[in-house]
């Protein structure tokens, strides 16, 4: 296991929800892949569940998310289903 950090942004019409998290990923799956970026909307999703008590996953139009290396953001593209 090794552990990644991401950025997260959920965007609705008039606001912009951003949150850094960091997941822990199996050698088995890559750190740019789908299943990286479902579990990182996931784990910022609960994160801000529960400080600001909705889910903003129901209320954005878009959710994007990046991969934090070196200080360089490497965005993964993809859709949420």
């Amino acid at each position: 296991m090794k552990e990644y950090d991401y950025n997260v942004i959920f965007t609705g019409n008039y606001w912009s929800l951003t949150t850094r998290i960091s997941i822990e990923l199996d050698d088995t799956t890559g750190n740019l892949s789908d299943e990286a970026r479902e579990q990182a909307i996931e784990r910022a999703s609960e994160s801000m569940s529960g400080e600001i008590g909705i889910d903003p996953t129901n209320f954005a139009h878009s959710i994007n998310v990046a991969l934090v290396l070196d200080d360089e953001d490497i965005w993964l593209e993809g859709e949420r289903k």
